[in-house]
């Protein structure tokens, strides 16, 4: 949901999915959480699969991955299972169709808690090590993060957090 958009852009999003796919939350959970603004819980796969998402904002491109994604996790709800490596996982991902690399550095990073998974396309990062002589490429980003393995995850995230603190050192 988040791919080339703002997180706020994502959020709202995601926001709309759970309200229009979502379920209220029951029981005892939904009491415990009853002074807070959760009351509704993330849309299962099965109701994603065939859900027509254009009129919550999503492009045809990104219904179409969302809708694979949640295809592929109803039908083997192993799906999101880590990989015997890392690189098994994003390429799993990859394998998808409108998952590419960015998103599946950035699930292996989140959902997978891969400690090296590095999302070298993302603009947020190229930002953050921005100088005087412009932004790096892809290239020459994953060319410096080689330094911050296998901890290139805990670099992005501070990056995003506090963007320029390695400026200094480049």
């Amino acid at each position: 949901m988040g791919q080339q958009i703002s997180v706020a852009a994502a959020t709202t999003l995601s926001g709309r999915l759970v309200a229009t796919l979502g379920e209220p939350l029951k029981g005892d959970f939904a009491a415990t959480l009853e002074k807070t603004s959760i009351s509704m819980i993330f849309p299962l796969p099965a109701a994603v699969m065939t859900a027509n998402l254009i009129p919550i904002g999503l492009t045809r491109a990104r219904e179409k991955a969302l809708q694979s994604l949640a295809t592929v996790v109803h039908e083997d709800r192993l799906f999101f299972q880590p990989q015997p490596s890392p690189n098994k996982t994003i390429e799993k991902l990859c394998e998808l169709p409108g998952i590419g690399p960015w998103t599946a550095h950035y699930i292996a990073m989140r959902g997978y808690r891969d400690p090296d998974a590095f999302p070298h396309s993302d603009l947020g990062l190229l930002r953050a090590l921005e100088t005087k002589n412009g932004r790096p490429t892809q290239a020459e980003l994953l060319a410096i993060a080689e330094a911050w393995r296998p901890w290139r995850a805990y670099a992005a995230m501070r990056l995003w957090v506090q963007p320029k603190i390695l400026t200094a050192t480049r």
